[in-house]
């Protein structure tokens, strides 16, 4: 019995590990230019949720199919501790100092489009290596 909860346990932490280890790779990448100037919550928002479903249609199309609820369970606790740390970083910049950008950059911190057109783009192109690794194996 004691094996079995052991296995549990670390598979577990392996659920959450992973997806949180992605998602501070592409929260890190997308806070440098999406929702620059909104409000905490706003810019966390829109931070975590495009990170979060590339990283649940990744590891939703990579993972073995009996695991992969694990996995997509995992990606979202890792979605709202994700959430919790670059809320409280943003919310941080936003009180200390009401003008912590650089001058010159208005453009960049407006075109907000950019970077979802990037995260929309990053998406499909995982949908397709997705799809494309499913016909390749004969699953779909």
């Amino acid at each position: 019995m004691e094996g079995i909860i052991e296995t549990v346990m670390l598979l577990s932490a392996g659920a959450v590990a992973v997806p949180l280890a992605l998602l501070a790779i592409v929260t890190w990448f997308l806070h440098f230019f999406v929702a620059l100037r909104a409000p905490p919550t706003a810019r966390a928002t829109w931070t975590v949720v495009p990170a979060f479903v590339a990283v649940a249609i990744l590891l939703a199309t990579l993972a073995p199919p009996d695991r992969a609820w694990a996995l997509l369970l995992g990606t979202a606790v890792a979605s709202l501790v994700a959430f919790l740390w670059w809320h409280s970083e943003f919310r941080t910049a936003w009180i200390e100092s009401a003008d912590v950008l650089p001058e010159g950059v208005e453009l960049a911190n407006d075109n907000w489009r950019a970077g979802l057109i990037l995260a929309i783009g990053v998406i499909g192109l995982l949908l397709i290596r997705g799809l494309y690794q499913m016909v390749a194996e004969g699953r779909l």
